[in-house]
């Protein structure tokens, strides 16, 4: 029988990870939380207010679901929301040009979820986590997970990593990766690695492989359907989780859940052999940077808007970032162009929409049927 209770230490996780999250808007900066159940908090009244919607959005609670009375421990928060025994739990999509839009689930199937993905990892002894607990890969995989098998979770960065021990595992996105492969030449025995939120580059994979982990997840999914298939590294395509199955609506694949849902799947998928799949570009134009969603087209409108840029195209680079080629309008020179764009991508664009790489020709690079095509990011600057 699935189970919709959250484990206290997945919910204290949790609820830590949003009130950071809060205190970082507030406050300009990173809000230190209490580890301790008798550590004070400090919250203003407006920083109240803030945490207090916060939660209740997060877990879907009755307008008096916390009293008027303020708390002044981490574990205060928790107890009163435990008390209400949520049903649902709400994350954001990761949008950084689009606009984040909220996805409820329910709190029984992404227990079941983490239950499957535990079954998977049963020699997990302690989980490394380097995404936050509050987007919904991170909720799974450093919450709710570890929160069933009873193991700890220890926070982490790249520069900033506990001494890795045997049968830890590690949950990064593909950046994060690619950095711990600088970071760490070797891995104790047993290391397990997890990646999802974007994918995880044959290269990376096998030099992880190479370097001693003994096993790399990726996980296939999107914040709007949770988990949806999961591969070992090297394998082609991803196998479908098991509370799915496949359906069709107007010559297209959907996903069906236990329960009859039917959802789109967030990519163009290509079917492989014994039921595999493999995503083949979003649907919505998106691309993943750094685990963040980012939309190469409204980058590409905002670089063509900065005098002297005739015309501008995005793609996402091979290095995983955004790159752009730009057509100089006459009479202006690369050189100058590229300080303003430059400079509106620090004050205009967050980090993972500031293309790292600026290319310049007469005209955009386009095919023999007239469409956009790719461009060497080696290749000079042409005025």
């Amino acid at each position: 029988m699935r189970s919709g209770r959250l484990p206290r230490a997945a919910l204290r996780r949790l609820v830590a990870a949003l009130i950071d999250v809060e205190m970082q808007r507030q406050r300009g900066g990173r809000g230190a939380l209490a580890s301790g159940p008798t550590e004070c908090l400090e919250l203003d009244s407006l920083e109240r207010l803030g945490v207090v919607a916060i939660l209740h959005e997060t877990f879907d609670l009755p307008n008096d679901a916390f009293g008027e009375e303020p708390f002044d421990t981490l574990d205060e928060w928790v107890d009163a929301i435990a008390a209400r025994q949520p049903s649902r739990l709400v994350a954001r999509t990761s949008g950084s040009t689009g606009r984040p839009r909220p996805c409820s689930h329910d709190i029984a199937d992404l227990m079941a979820e983490a239950a499957w993905f535990a079954e998977q990892v049963p020699e997990c002894q302690r989980v490394v986590a380097m995404v936050p607990a509050t987007h919904l890969y991170g909720i799974v995989w450093t919450a709710l997970l570890p929160g069933l098998m009873g193991v700890p979770v220890l926070e982490a960065a790249i520069g900033r990593l506990p001494p890795l021990q045997a049968h830890d595992m590690i949950v990064a996105v593909p950046e994060q990766w690619s950095a711990l492969l600088r970071v760490c030449s070797n891995w104790p025995p047993n290391v397990i690695g997890v990646n999802s939120a974007g994918p995880l580059g044959e290269g990376i994979a096998a030099a992880a492989m190479d370097a001693g982990l003994a096993k790399m997840i990726d996980v296939y999914g999107s914040t709007e359907t949770g988990a949806i298939g999961m591969r070992h590294a090297l394998e082609d395509g991803y196998a479908l989780l098991p509370h799915w199955r496949i359906g069709e609506d107007k010559g297209e694949p959907q996903l069906v859940s236990r329960d009859g849902r039917r959802l789109g799947f967030p990519d163009r998928i290509a079917f492989l052999d014994e039921g595999r799949f493999k995503p083949t570009g979003r649907f919505d134009g998106a691309v993943q940077v750094g685990g963040l969603n980012v939309y190469p087209l409204h980058v590409a409108t905002r670089l063509k808007s900065v005098p002297g840029v005739e015309d501008a195209a995005v793609r996402l680079g091979s290095n995983g970032r955004l790159k752009a080629f730009l057509v100089p309008a006459e009479g202006h020179l690369p050189a100058d162009i590229e300080t303003s764009v430059r400079q509106l991508a620090r004050e205009h664009f967050g980090p993972a929409e500031r293309p790292s790489h600026l290319s310049f020709g007469p005209a955009l690079p386009k095919n023999a049927m007239g469409k956009l095509s790719d461009w060497s990011e080696t290749a000079p600057a042409d005025g």
